[in-house]
């Protein structure tokens, strides 16, 4: 009878090592998608932004400084690579394309460009879509974290590697 109790005990145990485990791959796969589904709202971004600043040229509706200050930008988003990184570098680049879409908008030529009009928004979307990512994101970090520091996943996280992950700051997020 003791095996049998043993037995029972071990595959108890296991069982419950296994659920833990799952658990906290799980959560961390999100974090990863999420991640992925910020970095494709960046490279979307990334991706509109030569056209918008073509087309704002071509029309010749803002100074230079301004398209500078968006290709400058540009360039730094594309050379962050960490995550949070990418993130916060984005932000200058969100403001500086507002400024020029601002400026550019006010011009007879371009506020009834079609493609222009597209452009915006298009670029307006992935912006959106990219700060409901980081939203979505820092929850799913929360529940993480949360899961790595309570009991049972407290027991099992430093066994198994998993380390706390960093949510994006509230500025960064925005």
């Amino acid at each position: 009878m003791l095996p049998i109790i043993a037995i029972i005990i071990v595959t108890i145990a296991i069982v419950a090592v296994a659920g833990v485990y799952t658990n906290l791959v799980a959560l961390r796969n999100h974090i990863d998608n999420e991640w992925r589904t910020i970095d494709a709202q960046l490279q979307r971004l990334t991706e509109l932004v030569p056209g918008l600043v073509g087309t704002a040229r071509g029309a010749a509706a803002v100074e230079r400084p301004q398209i500078n200050a968006v290709t400058d930008a540009l360039m730094d988003e594309m050379g962050a690579s960490a995550p949070a990184d990418r993130v916060r570098a984005a932000r200058p680049l969100t403001r500086a394309l507002d400024d020029l879409m601002d400026t550019a908008k006010a011009h007879p030529d371009l506020a009834d460009d079609a493609s222009f009009l597209q452009l915006c928004v298009s670029i307006k979307d992935a912006t959106n879509r990219g700060a409901a990512a980081c939203r979505t994101y820092n929850e799913c970090v929360r529940a993480y974290n949360e899961a790595i520091k309570v009991f049972p996943g407290s027991l099992f996280a430093g066994v198994f590697q998993f380390k706390e992950r960093a949510p994006f700051e509230e500025q960064d997020a925005a």
